[in-house]
């Protein structure tokens, strides 16, 4: 009894690190972006990330032998794949070269009531009143963000990066009731290697397109790239969806708090970025609106279920 229960904790000990470090990843990508886009082009960049995680995944899955998508499911892993990566990581990616890192973070936190709100849209799935007052008052928390933004070294048109971040977390919401209805007949690795194939090609056309404009690649360049690729598309995915495999699925939503915390401590501490006071009010006030919905859920699912 001690030895199984001891198993259990370690367990979830183990996916709740798993869990943690992917949130970190992710949140560190912004960050690595604004680094890298000061040295090559936003396509640039997507078509090299896209190609190496496209390449590290492609063994494993030949190996596995995937499940290919059925004739009938075609379209929506078209669409889904358009909405992300593509769309969602063309939009992410001028988003962080318009404006600063720790904007696009704050904003890119808007995602999990924004999927609330799109699955109640499309799939009628109920969303509390309380739920819909957070929701409004991110919205507010985001106007004050991008409105109270001014021309800076890091942020050379931070409205339309803004917008542009804003445009990113509604491609992923769409991106995830997608992925919904997908998850029941198809594996993770099959839509994440979908995604790859199709995010390659998306941004191998586009790179065509701008002249095939090629970096000089220094050791930081690389690395860079490689994190990006490796660590932050396969890595951060792969222990998400390990840590889910013992957590439930509401925890590792609610774990997504912490990407604009971690991104925010990288851009102001590494990347000097600065924001105004109305800016850090509009932090405070998504930041705050998401916990306190999350506090409420916790609530009613603690003494009320």
């Amino acid at each position: 009894m001690l030895r199984s229960f001891t198993q259990v904790k370690n367990s979830v000990i183990v996916a709740w690190m798993c869990l943690v470090t992917s949130m970190c990843l992710w949140g560190s990508a912004f960050s690595v972006m604004k680094f890298l886009l000061s040295h090559m082009t936003p396509v640039t960049m997507m078509t090299a990330r896209m190609l190496i995680g496209f390449l590290i995944l492609i063994p494993g899955a030949i190996l596995l032998k995937i499940k290919l998508p059925k004739r009938e499911h075609l379209t929506l892993f078209v669409f889904m794949a358009f909405l992300e990566p593509c769309l969602y990581f063309l939009f992410e990616s001028y988003a962080v070269l318009y404006t600063s890192a720790t904007e696009v973070g704050i904003l890119i936190a808007l995602m999990p009531i924004s999927t609330a709100f799109m699955a109640w849209f499309f799939l009628g799935e109920k969303t509390g009143k309380f739920s819909t007052v957070c929701l409004l008052i991110c919205v507010f928390g985001g106007c004050l963000l991008t409105l109270s933004s001014s021309h800076r070294q890091e942020a050379q048109q931070p409205i339309l990066g803004n917008l542009l971040a804003i445009g990113a977390v509604l491609c992923s919401s769409g991106y995830i009731i997608l992925a919904k209805k997908l998850t029941s007949d198809y594996s993770v690795l099959t839509l994440l290697l979908f995604q790859l194939i199709s995010g390659t090609v998306f941004f191998s056309f586009w790179w065509i397109i701008e002249g095939c404009l090629i970096p000089s690649l220094s050791h930081g360049v690389f690395t860079s790239l490689l994190y990006l690729g490796i660590a932050v598309t396969i890595g951060a995915y792969g222990l998400f969806t390990f840590s889910l495999s013992t957590l439930p699925a509401t925890t590792g939503g609610a774990a997504t708090n912490i990407i604009p915390v971690v991104a925010i401590i990288l851009g102001v501490f590494v990347l000097n970025e600065r924001l105004s006071v109305a800016q850090w009010l509009g932090c405070l006030i998504i930041l705050f609106s998401l916990f306190v919905r999350e506090l409420n859920r916790l609530i009613k699912t603690r003494f009320f279920s």
